[in-house]
């Protein structure tokens, strides 16, 4: 997984762009059709500590964006109009 290599990659300091997709939460919202299940908070716990460690060996010259590629309904669907899934 991504979360065994990055710290050997990042502290090497040769990258000019890093980009990571965690696609754990996307899965299990569908999975579970709920984003209130104990395996989708508990990735989302996981996610929240993977972008803090990111963040954390990055130089403080480092530009840091992190983003969602889309929002979520509450049974764990998107892809249409509603405002959980735009905002």
């Amino acid at each position: 997984t991504c979360r065994e290599h990055y710290k050997e990659e990042l502290e090497e300091g040769m990258n000019n762009f890093v980009a990571f997709h965690t696609l754990g939460l996307d899965h299990l919202g569908h999975f579970y059709m709920s984003i209130q299940h104990p395996d989708y908070l508990k990735k989302l716990e996981w996610n929240d500590e993977f972008i803090k460690d990111v963040y954390d060996i990055l130089p403080n010259s480092t530009l840091f964006l992190a983003s969602g590629d889309h929002g979520v309904t509450h049974d764990g669907n998107h892809g249409g109009g509603s405002m959980d899934e735009l905002d």
